[in-house]
């Protein structure tokens, strides 16, 4: 006889305990769903600026070749180059006499 009221409270703490564990899963599996939709909504964002950002290149691209220069010498306005650039020379202070005497 006692090994029935043991069994049943075996059996009574396995399925709290199981019940227990699902609820877990099913919260986890909620957030999990919920994260997987935010990488989706992301990715979807970052594809199309991508693909803005091509098009602009390709725009820039075309723009550039139509109007007979080359992609180097456009970028090369952007690009420092090695060269210092060349000091100005000071203006002389010039004063002017004046003959009051």
């Amino acid at each position: 006889m006692e090994s029935f009221i043991k069994a049943d409270v075996f059996f009574f703490v396995t399925t709290v305990a199981i019940v227990i564990v699902t609820v877990l899963l099913i919260v986890a599996l909620y957030y999990f769903i919920r994260f997987a939709r935010n990488i989706y909504l992301v990715s979807n964002d970052v594809k199309s600026e991508v693909d803005a950002v091509v098009k602009a290149v390709r725009t820039t691209r075309q723009f550039i070749e139509e109007k007979g220069g080359s992609a180097i010498r456009f970028v090369s306005r952007f690009i420092p180059t090695d060269t210092p650039p060349e000091k100005k020379k000071a203006k002389k202070k010039v004063t002017v006499k004046s003959n009051e005497e």
